[in-house]
């Protein structure tokens, strides 16, 4: 979804290189402003920010949070500041075995 968004995280470089290289396997997608995407609240959240979201509308520490998407983008180092607002943090893979997976 960030790849299609034209929006970025704020990873640097690396990231602007990352997502362009995703994004060129799409001729639909066209060259965009993403800091004026974002300041036009057009951009997914960052997991931070959804954490920060949900703690201002009153979710505690003992609310449980349940990723049901793929891969998230920048992987656990992303998710750091979610998982320390959110502990009780699960997905697919912390719910059931690589058994039941497969």
């Amino acid at each position: 979804m960030l790849a299609f968004s034209g929006c970025y995280y704020g990873g640097g470089e690396k990231e602007r290189k990352e997502l362009g290289e995703i994004r060129k396997r799409w001729k639909s997608l066209h060259a965009i402003n993403p800091d004026k995407v974002r300041r036009h609240g057009r951009c997914p959240l960052t997991p931070e920010e959804v954490g920060l979201m949900l703690r201002a509308l009153g979710f505690g520490i003992d609310t449980h949070l349940y990723v049901a998407s793929g891969e998230i983008y920048g992987g656990e180092e992303t998710l750091a500041p979610l998982r320390a607002l959110f502990p009780n943090f699960h997905s697919k893979e912390t719910l059931v075995t690589k058994d039941e997976l497969a």
